[in-house]
């Protein structure tokens, strides 16, 4: 008899403390989804931390409004509650960002627009709702042929000059450092890595 396991991850709303008691029992991943101001965002780090967190994402803005008597279409577009997410989700490594749910299924631009706008804030992803939406997600987040390209140009640079003892360099007139090194290998691991 053959088991197959389909649940990999666990979707938890409204996340507001330690999850580490949901993965120590079921030993499934995690993803919290951040929805209020309470619990939620002002503990997002406590959250981030869980034991068994792999992504976290951010609900939709009427849970959020809700939670702070505010208006739903202001929190949107809130880009200081996307900055705490993202930043708390980079902040502690290995955690996957991903941005939130975009209802209209009809508005594919609109959903490419916040698709853009989220990866370039440091989301590497972002929910889906309807087939029609996977494709334009797909396209935003994975890196383009010039992208990759610049990344091996790059990574292949810098640890030449390492090895012969500098730190900084010029590639195609650009200061090429650390820094840029770093954004380089993210690209090239998202591109390698397995599934």
């Amino acid at each position: 008899m053959y088991k197959i396991d389909v649940v990999k991850c666990i979707v938890i709303p409204k996340a507001e403390f330690d999850l580490s008691f949901v993965y120590k029992a079921t030993g499934r991943e995690i993803e919290p989804l951040i929805e209020t101001a309470r619990g939620g965002l002002l503990k997002v780090e406590d959250v981030v931390r869980s034991e068994g967190v792999t992504a976290v994402s951010y609900g939709g803005a009427a849970d959020f409004a809700l939670s702070v008597g505010g208006v739903v279409k202001t929190y949107e577009q809130n880009q200081v509650l996307k900055t705490m997410v993202v930043s708390a989700a980079r902040a502690y490594g290995g955690v996957d960002p991903i941005d939130k749910v975009f209802f209209d299924i009809k508005d594919i631009e609109g959903f490419r627009r916040e698709c853009v706008e989220a990866k370039s804030m440091g989301f590497i992803g972002k929910q889906v709702i309807h087939p029609s939406q996977i494709p334009v997600a797909n396209e935003v987040f994975s890196p383009s042929e010039e992208e990759i390209n610049w990344a091996r140009r790059v990574v292949e640079a810098y640890e030449r000059a390492v090895k012969e003892g500098r730190g900084a360099i010029s590639l195609e007139g650009q200061l090429v450092d650390y820094v840029h090194y770093k954004l380089a290998k993210r690209i090239l691991d998202f591109v390698n890595r397995p599934g």
